[in-house]
């Protein structure tokens, strides 16, 4: 009996470590339903323009994001939702603390609104309620709430609800569609905390008449995107995706193959074009989220082809 039970114990204690191993380096397929264990950061477009590089048909041009301190001047009476706050940080496997509130010139007339990010009121961990988004307006002298945005929900295979439950880099863009409108933009993350976590580009914008939060590219952990648009940054979304090869030994974070998207901004939407794949594996989201520009460009000086559909 004594042997069996030290080895029973044994490979608890082995099952135990290689569990809380995984979180840190899990493994999983690029296909964003699937699970992983690591809380890496997202790769995100570079915060300020790179001209190293600028393969055709697309321009290094990505947006600097607009300074965004502390709204001051706008009288707006703190209201948060039933069960939820003001966000407290963004998430990329930590919760790093940014501003919870932000003033955009979304319509472009010079009257800014008020954006406010709010979360569950749990600890980082925790949360499964989907955040939510709310625009005020000071325009009439007095604060009114003139949109609001929830994330997905959606239940998982064992039936627990997760879904958009945390945001990744919140920032204003100005000009982002080329003219005096900013643009507010955010990852809407879905996460398990453990159980791998997806997420895709959000923007809200005035489009039309109204407030809307477009739906961009899906992303992971594995995945970096840019904006390279010719006319204004929006036009064109440059997505990379690492994408698992036939070795079986090959990791979660070692090198991978390589597959690009592109994305066009035309009526209103993003219409997806598939391109091609690289011959040789890459490391895409080295150096974290400052480097997923120069690690796109990289690749493409390396394999040209890879943009051919």
């Amino acid at each position: 009996m004594f042997k069996p039970i030290v080895l029973g114990v044994v490979l608890v204690v082995l099952v135990g470590g290689l569990v809380g191993a995984s979180y840190w380096y899990g493994k999983h397929s690029n296909n964003p339903t699937t699970i992983s264990f690591s809380p890496i950061a997202f790769a995100t477009p570079s915060q300020t323009p790179d001209s190293s590089v600028s393969p055709t048909p697309f321009v290094s041009g990505a947006p600097s994001p607009v300074s965004s301190p502390m709204p001051t001047g706008f009288s707006c009476p703190e209201r948060a939702p039933q069960g939820y706050m003001l966000m407290r940080g963004w998430w990329s496997g930590q919760e790093v603390r940014t501003p919870d509130e932000f003033l955009v010139d979304l319509k472009g007339d010079g009257a800014k609104e008020l954006v406010r990010v709010y979360e569950e009121s749990s600890i980082i961990g925790t949360r499964s309620k989907p955040v939510i988004v709310k625009v005020f307006s000071d325009s009439s002298s007095a604060c009114q709430e003139v949109f609001s945005y929830t994330g997905k929900q959606t239940a998982d295979a064992f039936g627990a609800s997760w879904g958009s439950n945390e945001i990744g880099f919140p920032r204003p863009f100005d000009k982002f569609f080329g003219d005096a409108k900013q643009a507010f933009l955010f990852e809407s993350i879905t996460t398990g905390y453990g159980s791998g976590y997806s997420a895709y580009v959000a923007i809200l914008t005035w489009q039309a008449g109204s407030f809307q939060v477009l739906e961009g590219p899906q992303l992971n952990e594995l995945t970096a995107y840019d904006f390279r648009g010719t006319d204004f940054p929006a036009q064109t979304i440059l997505v990379a995706r690492s994408i698992w090869g036939p070795d079986p030994l090959e990791c979660h974070f070692c090198d991978h193959l390589v597959q690009f998207e592109r994305y066009e901004w035309a009526d209103g939407q993003y219409a997806k074009t598939t391109l091609g794949t690289t011959k040789n594996k890459y490391n895409l989201v080295a150096g974290g989220s400052e480097s997923a520009r120069a690690n796109i460009n990289a690749i493409i000086k390396a394999e040209p082809q890879a943009l051919t559909p």
